[in-house]
């Protein structure tokens, strides 16, 4: 009977990584990689964790694809450590795993919901969010990128049900949420000065206007209130902070160039 390993990345996550973790306990095998944390995460990680280990941090596709390397399933699921698999969910990876996949399906898909300022988004550009997460073993490798994914290609199946996703704390979205923002803005300017891609005042404004009205007004997140304001607010902003770093650092190589 195939067996299936749900692989988990951890850092500093104490916050949310039980709640993950007990979703997770329906696998044969749960494998946790964790970056060295320096609160409860590993103590936690320890008593479900089939098979735990620890490096250091070398980028989201190394550690992704370092944690699928632990594990002996037939199948690999992934699952971040500030997320939840549901019920409708869970029994549907189940039901792949028990008939061995699907003839031509190489991969499965699963849809995520995100809770954020109290309350699920299900507008905006956060609304349709789906991901891979559930392949054959030999087949579970992550491509490169800000947030590393599977990129198994052939045909694909989206499953029912959904990953939750609390990734912002209760009363205390806004503030996370701008910490992300400058984190990750941070890591995809440096990909694309590394990549030689010049700074664009267009995209800085132009793109960063488009993200605003596309994700509050075409994508109505409007309906979902302040925090539907906040999700467009703040999505631009990123665009503008991706931009400006990647002057900055252009500027700090060739300062005659400003």
């Amino acid at each position: 009977m195939a067996r299936l390993s749900i692989c988990m990345i951890t850092y500093n996550n104490e916050r949310t990584v039980e709640r993950a973790l007990e979703s997770a306990r329906f696998a044969d095998e749960v494998c946790v990689l964790d970056s060295h944390s320096t609160d409860a995460t590993v103590a936690i990680a320890r008593r479900y964790a089939d098979r735990f280990a620890q490096q250091p941090f070398a980028g989201f596709q190394q550690q992704y694809n370092d944690c699928v390397a632990m594990a002996t399933g037939d199948w690999v699921m992934f699952l971040d450590a500030d997320e939840v698999i549901d019920d409708e969910l869970r029994a549907a990876i189940e039901a792949v795993v028990a008939r061995d996949g699907d003839p031509g399906v190489r991969v499965y898909r699963v849809n995520r919901r995100v809770r954020y300022m109290g309350r699920w988004i299900r507008h905006g550009p956060w609304a349709k969010d789906s991901e891979q997460r559930l392949a054959r073993r030999e087949d579970a490798h992550f491509t490169p990128g800000l947030h590393a994914t599977l990129g198994v290609a052939g045909e694909e199946r989206t499953l029912p049900g959904w990953i939750l996703h609390y990734s912002f704390p209760e009363g205390d979205s806004l503030t996370n949420q701008q910490e992300k923002a400058n984190l990750y803005s941070t890591i995809a300017a440096q990909e694309a000065f590394e990549q030689g891609r010049r700074p664009s005042l267009r995209r800085m404004v132009g793109n960063a206007l488009f993200r605003f009205l596309r994700g509050y007004l075409l994508q109505l997140g409007f309906l979902d209130g302040v925090p539907g304001l906040m999700i467009a607010c703040s999505t631009a902003w990123y665009v503008c902070l991706r931009e400006a770093k990647l002057w900055e650092m252009w500027h700090a190589r060739r300062p005659d160039e400003g």
